[in-house]
């Protein structure tokens, strides 16, 4: 009878041991970038998703802080991560008084795109990509 908490505690252990976590200070070299900035406050908003699922949101108006929010399903992040890397990376930059931005790095390459808020992405992969991001986050 005693072995089967001794197993679960044993397979609770090991599941958690593989599951990294970060900080906002120290963040893994593949992540995806996405927000909007602009506008009268000129306020930008980055959300940062890791491949784990951590999810941050940092606001320009708070320097040097980001928040975490609740995190995404890893599942549910791989998906979005691979949504992101179907766009072509080729960089898109045409900012404008209010903008959306999409970025993403890896260890090999850094892939950015920014167009008018009012406007679609440059590139439908990356327009679809982008509304995946904005519905997952709150």
């Amino acid at each position: 009878m005693a072995r089967v908490p001794l197993f679960l505690l044993c397979v609770f252990t090991v599941w958690n041991c593989n599951r990294s976590t970060y900080t906002y200070d120290q963040l893994p070299p593949q992540l995806v970038r996405f927000g909007t900035g602009g506008g009268f406050s000129g306020e930008v908003r980055t959300y940062t998703l890791l491949e784990n699922g951590q999810l941050f949101l940092e606001s320009s108006l708070r320097s040097g802080t980001a928040d975490e929010l609740s995190p995404l399903k890893r599942k549910r992040a791989g998906q979005l991560f691979e949504a992101a890397g179907k766009a072509a990376c080729t960089e898109v930059l045409l900012p404008a008084n209010r903008y959306a931005f999409l970025y993403r790095f890896s260890p090999s390459d850094t892939c950015r795109w920014m167009w008018p808020a009012d406007q679609q992405a440059p590139d439908p992969a990356v327009e679809a990509a982008y509304r995946q991001l904005r519905k997952a986050v709150p």
